[in-house]
């Protein structure tokens, strides 16, 4: 499971990097250990990093990070 994990947040990672959204570093790391929480964590951790996206850029690049993370 670790491995998925860490997979999933490598790649979220070089997505939220190439989309331009800040903070790529804690936003991977977020997204690492939302997904040892069952059913819940990994659409919490796509959440917050929509919403930074939402907040820092534009509702554009919110939908590429939702679509990403999905």
């Amino acid at each position: 499971m670790a491995v998925i994990t860490l997979v999933d947040a490598v790649l979220i990672g070089i997505a939220l990097a190439v989309i331009g959204v800040p903070l790529v570093i804690p936003r991977a790391t977020l997204v690492f250990l939302g997904a040892f929480i069952p059913l819940v964590g990994a659409t919490v951790s796509g959440a917050v990093a929509a919403r930074v996206a939402l907040i820092t850029g534009s509702v554009g690049e919110a939908l590429l990070v939702v679509s990403v993370s999905r």
